[in-house]
């Protein structure tokens, strides 16, 4: 009877035993799923973070391009404006020649009025000059509103640079806000897989005594 008493009780012990091996079994097998959901969380953070590296380098790359066009409307506007430096040039020095002719016309009207056919003359000439002259204005003020027109381009293509160069800074944000995510995951992760081995060298401990008493109440 006592060393069925004994028995028994061994028994009740292995049973109790059992029962805590199979909860942390069950404890093993929930941090296991949650390890799982946690990788699943990692792989799908890295997946956005990869899809907004993707975004931020077509901005970059778009970006890139707005600064090489603003480049070339640059280069375009200083020769515009070389050529209309030009036209004024042009322009002063047909109005210094002008005024020559005129002093040459006042000299001969004031020398002889029978040089009036050749004052003619220098009068018509001097009205193609005046031809010339305004021609070269009107090609001068349509420079003007070319050059001014790039210039609203140009400012243009500087409002949506800026606006581009934020929303670059924004998504750079986001990108280190969903990596400083990932690490704090990878920390969890790592320390769920450390409760993970000590509660499998736990059970390994409980195996070993569940099979020392299995020893014993064979031996009994």
């Amino acid at each position: 009877m006592a060393l069925s008493d004994v028995s028994m009780t061994l028994c009740d012990i292995n049973m109790a035993l059992c029962d805590i091996n199979m909860t942390l079994c069950d404890i093993h097998i929930a941090l296991r799923d949650i390890r799982m959901a946690l990788c699943d969380i990692h792989m799908a953070l890295c997946e956005v973070n990869m899809a907004l590296c993707d975004i931020n380098m077509a901005l970059c790359d778009v970006n890139m391009t707005m600064c090489d066009i603003n480049m070339a409307l640059c280069e375009v506007n200083m020769a515009v404006c070389d050529i209309n430096m030009a036209m004024c040039e042009v322009n002063m020095a047909l109005c210094e020649v002008n005024m020559a002719l005129c002093d040459i016309n006042m000299a001969l009207c004031e020398i002889s009025m029978t040089l009036c056919e050749v004052n003619m003359a220098l009068c018509d000439i001097n009205m193609a000059l005046c031809d010339v002259n305004m021609a070269l204005c009107d090609i001068n003020i349509a420079l003007c509103d070319v050059n001014m027109t790039l210039c609203d381009i140009n400012i243009a293509l500087c409002e949506v640079n800026m606006t581009l160069c934020e929303e670059n800074m924004a998504l750079c944000d986001i990108n280190m806000a969903l990596c400083e995510v990932t690490i704090a995951l990878c920390d969890i992760n790592m320390a769920l897989r450390d409760i993970n081995m000590t509660l499998c060298d736990i059970n390994m401990a409980l195996c070993d005594v569940n099979m020392a008493l299995c020893d014993i109440n064979m031996a009994l």
